[in-house]
């Protein structure tokens, strides 16, 4: 896996270094479709699964895809408001529609895309497997996928970013599970980081950073209170864990 990452961005970067476009959307474009065959195979190699359950067939795709970016915007209105309301902001200005913005939008669902087939759909899922402890499994794969937004986010001074990744991939693990669609956790990812993107400040008391841990601190709220459905529901295994597979 980390070695068809290593493949696709060094010859991203030669693509880039001629100035061809066009094969390098094309190249970001079968990313996501390389990685997706390369988990089906060690799905089947390792765990004798079948990750196309969870990804092909009538209604597997369409609901859950709208949800998840539903989901997504109504976090971001939530995260506005409190901001708002607390006066961090004054106003929100969107980025006009560019080509720029679309490219921009383009790679965030290829980013997505990658991140929760990998994370989710096999590191989770191989985890869920082997041990069939839900909770466990959220947690590992999620401090992994924290681990991997070290060098962009410092632990040291950006400490509340990764309470924040963690809480968002162990959310992630479970409307995956709770749903069976990586599609919809697909679209709250690239939805979220979109729209926290694409968005500029017009005014800000103190940078970055209340929008920052306002998000943190709900997505840590969404973990706790999903954490603690799983543990309690007396027939979650019944009725989630056991359709899963």
């Amino acid at each position: 896996m980390l070695l068809l990452f290593l493949l696709f961005g060094l010859l991203k970067s030669i693509l880039k270094t001629y100035d061809i476009p066009y094969l390098v959307n094309l190249l970001l474009f079968l990313l996501p479709v390389a990685v997706y065959f390369v988990l089906k195979i060690l799905h089947k190699r390792f765990n004798d699964f079948n990750i196309s359950s969870h990804l092909l067939g009538k209604n597997k795709f369409l609901f859950p895809f709208l949800l998840g970016v539903s989901i997504g915007v109504i976090l971001f209105c939530l995260i506005i408001s409190i901001n708002i309301a607390i006066g961090t902001i004054e106003d929100v200005k969107f980025f006009t529609v560019s080509k720029k913005t679309a490219e921009f939008f383009f790679s965030q669902i290829i980013i997505g895309a990658c991140e929760e087939f990998f994370f989710r759909g096999f590191l989770f899922l191989s985890l869920l497997i082997q041990s069939k402890k839900v909770v466990l499994s959220a947690l590992i794969s999620s401090l992994l996928f924290s681990l991997m937004h070290f060098q962009t986010y410092p632990l040291i001074n950006q400490w509340y970013i990764h309470v924040g990744l963690i809480s968002s991939g162990m959310v992630f693990c479970y409307l995956y599970l709770i749903f069976r669609s990586l599609w919809l956790v697909i679209a709250f990812h690239f939805t979220n980081n979109f729209l926290a993107s694409v968005i500029s400040w017009k005014q800000i008391v103190l940078g970055n950073e209340p929008t920052d841990k306002i998000q943190s601190i709900l997505m840590l709220i969404l973990c706790i209170t999903l954490t603690i459905f799983i543990l309690k529901r007396k027939d979650f295994k019944k009725d989630f864990l056991d359709p899963f597979f």
